[in-house]
């Protein structure tokens, strides 16, 4: 609360204000999402680690209380019955009960097992099963815990500090979705610029795809892994990023090595971005240029500076303080003599210029 003399105070928690019992509200999981349905974290880690060694590496601590025994909860505490009894966790490290509460949502299905046979494989094919998730979600279990991080993201996750594997990375997600901030969604410092490694990212997912068809029909045994010589080919050409290089202009051909875009394979569509999604953000400075198009795909595609601030070859962003002239502004204004003297929206235009300086020596060659 915000007091008169511009203090704030706690006033508790919103339970207790509204004096509600703390014990009956619903408790929040995290899930993941698999063919389109969701599946609360903890099943999908049970079913490859067990829940043992889940609350072992969540430290999560609980009690055991007997079949037919009074809970007694207090406030920060949840239950889960088994068919040996109960299980009490807290709720006091979030992280940990986000994980463990998705067992709520098998409550009727857990009253037929025992606690320990919740470290057995085969029981989550039931479970799944009671809520009308066929073998066929377990298969693309497996798929996505040894296909999920390829190589180039597990060395980009190494370098960020970052959990390098699927099971890790669900945990670290759901320790994040515990606090509601966020950076902005055109902050560049949270991105990465791709440039030829699209190449090999198109390659990857049309071979993990082909893995993912062989694992779903090898059934017999007699499947296998296949792919048309064509797949990847044709899915370059699809790209609604891929434009033929004009060499004619030197200046045209490195301004389209420059050009950066949210659109393409893996990317966003126009249709969804927004006014607030096609601004330059802050840290957009030294690495992208003051240049863009001129038409509707302005914010959408854009040009980097000369020397963009960039860590590594893998297209990370050096935020490191300081910038030079070469950070800032594209090859086309430091081509332009005075550029740095005039209005902003003539220094934009520094760029179309060389376009229509190509188109002019055209028509002055063909002439």
């Amino acid at each position: 609360v915000l007091r008169n003399d511009g203090t704030l105070s706690d006033v508790g928690n919103i339970y207790d204000i509204l004096q509600l019992d703390e014990n009956k509200a619903p408790v929040d999981y995290s899930s993941v999402k698999i063919l389109a349905k969701s599946l609360p974290v903890v099943m999908y880690l049970g079913y490859f680690i067990g829940l043992k060694n889940i609350l072992k590496m969540l430290n999560m601590e609980y009690r055991y209380i007997e079949p037919r025994k009074q809970k007694n909860l207090e406030k920060h505490e949840f239950a889960v019955t088994f068919l040996d009894g109960s299980y009490v966790f807290s709720k006091k490290d979030k992280t940990a009960a986000s994980v463990v509460a998705g067992l709520l949502e098998y409550e009727k299905e857990l009253k037929a097992y025992s606690f320990d046979e919740l470290n057995n494989k085969d029981v989550y094919l039931n479970l799944l099963n009671a809520k009308g998730m066929s073998s066929f979600y377990i298969r693309e279990m497996e798929n996505i815990q040894q296909l999920f991080v390829d190589p180039i993201s597990k060395d980009l996750l190494e370098e960020m500090k970052e959990p390098t594997t699927f099971n890790g990375l669900l945990i670290r997600a759901t320790e994040m979705l515990q606090s509601y901030d966020h950076p902005d969604s055109q902050d560049t410092k949270y991105m990465r610029i791709r440039g030829y490694e699209r190449f090999a990212g198109i390659i990857y997912r049309q071979v993990a795809d082909s893995i993912r068809s062989y694992k779903h029909r090898n059934i017999a045994g007699k499947s296998k892994i296949e792919m048309s010589p064509y797949d990847i080919w044709q899915t370059i050409m699809k790209d609604p990023a891929v434009k033929l290089v004009e060499d004619i202009n030197p200046i045209q051909n490195l301004k389209e090595s420059e050009i950066v875009t949210y659109v393409g394979v893996g990317g966003r569509d126009k249709g969804s971005m927004n006014k607030a999604s096609r601004a330059y953000h802050k840290n957009d400075m030294g690495v992208v240029s003051e240049a863009t198009v001129d038409s509707s795909d302005v914010g959408i595609n854009a040009y980097l500076s000369a020397n963009p601030k960039f860590k590594n070859l893998r297209g990370l962003i050096d935020d490191t303080e300081g910038v030079t002239p070469s950070n800032l502004v594209s090859t086309s204004a430091l081509l332009a003599v005075g550029a740095d003297k005039d209005d902003f929206k003539r220094v934009n235009k520094c760029s179309l210029w060389w376009k229509c300086h190509k188109q002019t020596s055209l028509i002055a060659g063909n002439s």
